[in-house]
């Protein structure tokens, strides 16, 4: 059997005579369709009404533009205050140069090992070590930059 294009007034009309007296047999006839196919519709016509019904209420008023602004403003500033504190620009606390990584601090393995130097723009010459286990980089700074 081939496809047939029934249009949205039709659907329309179909689901209201369902709603009217119930024959499905009859519409079935009537539009050329199959049961299913109107049963289908009937399911999509029941959840459009039942969401059109749907408990809706107005949201809170908006508040003034310009206010609204201020309190974004004020909300960055304090983010931009929080984030750039003295502590955030400090670098990282450095083991000293005397005393080399004898355990990797982060699986406690002693095969920490030499890996290199390394030129640093803000701390001058670092030794990074590297341990063999978990494959961690320290660096140790070895010469200050003044």
């Amino acid at each position: 059997m081939a496809y047939k294009v029934i249009d949205a007034q039709k659907k329309l009309e179909a689901v209201k005579k369902y709603w009217a007296n119930g024959n499905i047999a009859r519409i079935s006839r009537e539009t050329g369709a199959s049961r299913a196919t109107i049963y289908s519709w009937i399911a999509l016509a029941d959840e459009a009404v039942l969401n059109s019904f749907n408990d809706t209420r107005p949201g809170p008023r908006s508040k003034n533009p310009r206010e609204e602004n201020e309190v974004l403003k004020a909300t960055l500033q304090e983010l931009y205050n929080n984030y750039h504190k003295p502590s955030h620009l400090s670098p990282p606390a450095m083991p000293s140069p005397a005393a080399p990584p004898q355990v990797c601090s982060a699986c406690g393995s002693t095969q920490v090992r030499k890996n290199g130097t390394i030129p640093s723009k803000r701390q001058g010459m670092r030794q990074r070590y590297s341990c063999r286990q978990c494959s961690l980089s320290i660096y140790v700074v070895l010469k200050k930059k003044t």
